[in-house]
């Protein structure tokens, strides 16, 4: 820091850092978890942090998971309970029945 007050005078005492760390995964690798993504579906932060580390070899904590979501316009929320013995019509039914 000394020497760059030398050689620069004041200049030298301003910090060049943006702030911000580069991205652990590239702009190709991102559209290519986007896709991948909208192909699956219900899958929770633990299973997306698997996903990325499985096909990139990258690891990132849950909440890093989460900006990712946010930045894709993604959501996260309790998964809904699949119930293997309810019918695949159950909505239409019930909606059916109560016009009637």
């Amino acid at each position: 820091m000394a020497r760059a007050m030398e050689s620069r005078r004041v200049e030298g005492l301003i910090l060049r850092f943006s702030g911000v760390c580069p991205s652990k995964l590239t702009d190709d690798q991102k559209e290519e978890l986007k896709a991948m993504l909208h192909e699956k579906d219900d899958l929770s932060t633990k299973e997306v942090q698997e996903l990325i580390y499985n096909e990139f070899t990258v690891q990132y904590t849950i909440k890093q998971i989460l900006v990712i979501l946010k930045k894709f316009g993604m959501y996260h929320a309790k998964s809904y309970a699949h119930d293997y013995r309810r019918p695949d019509d159950t909505e239409d039914a019930s909606i059916s029945t109560y016009k009637k």
